[in-house]
């Protein structure tokens, strides 16, 4: 088998939202696929500093954070692209009007603009979060790469009102709002470019809405059996559930496990 570069979602695909962590098979079958010369991606809409030890834990050191906005390869940062600062402006001053909260993707931090409402720490238990710092207009002195919006139901106007802003849900409670189109298939479109491999030879894993472009833009892309049915429909092959060792089972299934 050729060498396989894979790219691997963190909630909800490594991590078991319902244990919030990473199994003993998952770890076993990335230590495998890596001892068979495979490569491996973190592909997250989280930041760095929100990984919380998951990378060393599998020895992934190659990530897609931010939903493709930072992306980091063999130790060196390919892909760096911050939020224009006027549309960030604009988009908090209006929903800080409407009483809606939002959190900033910095580099090193994620921190809260304002905490109206419960739903904000829906949102935060919901991906095991670390309890955020509240600094009001924290993105005027710091550059950004994400926003997270905790709001619940159509947000169609958004679009309409922001159409330079790609706005994804990430859980029932809240959005990933980034700039521009594309979310993650830009990272992997980085690293692809970067080593110039084929893209036959790239495999994603994924259970979210961030993860469709992904799941579409590589080789092979794969569903966890917990993910939404859009992801499902749209992927090559779904595998078990993260609760079920969907990792193991769908390298197994695809060979990366085989010497």
């Amino acid at each position: 088998m050729n060498k396989k570069y894979v790219f691997l979602d963190l909630d909800g695909t490594l991590i078991d939202h319902a244990t919030n962590r990473v199994s003993d098979k998952t770890i076993e079958a990335i230590k495998k696929g890596q001892e068979n010369g495979h490569e491996f991606f973190i592909c997250t809409g989280r930041i760095p500093a929100l990984f919380h030890g998951v990378e060393e834990t599998l020895g992934i050191h190659n990530y897609i954070a931010a939903n493709g906005k930072l992306v980091m390869l063999h130790g060196e940062i390919i892909r760096n692209e911050f939020m224009t600062e006027d549309y960030v402006n604009e988009f908090v001053e209006y929903v800080y009007d409407k009483k809606l909260d939002v959190a900033f993707e910095s580099f090193d931090a994620y921190i809260l603009n304002s905490h109206f409402t419960n739903t904000t720490d829906q949102f935060i238990d919901r991906f095991h979060l670390k309890v955020t710092d509240t600094i009001k207009d924290y993105h005027k002195t710091n550059r950004v790469y994400q926003m997270n919006l905790m709001f619940t139901g159509d947000y169609h106007f958004l679009e309409e009102r922001f159409p330079y802003f790609n706005f994804s849900q990430a859980n029932e409670y809240g959005l990933d709002v980034v700039e521009g189109e594309g979310m993650k298939e830009q990272g992997v479109k980085a690293v692809v470019e970067k080593l110039g491999i084929p893209i036959e030879d790239t495999i994603a894993f994924g259970d979210g809405y961030n993860d469709l472009s992904m799941i579409e833009y590589v080789g092979l892309g794969v569903a966890m059996g917990n993910a939404n049915q859009t992801l499902k429909d749209r992927a090559d092959y779904i595998t078990n559930d993260v609760s079920e060792e969907g990792i193991y089972s769908g390298f197994e299934h695809l060979g990366l496990l085989k010497k």
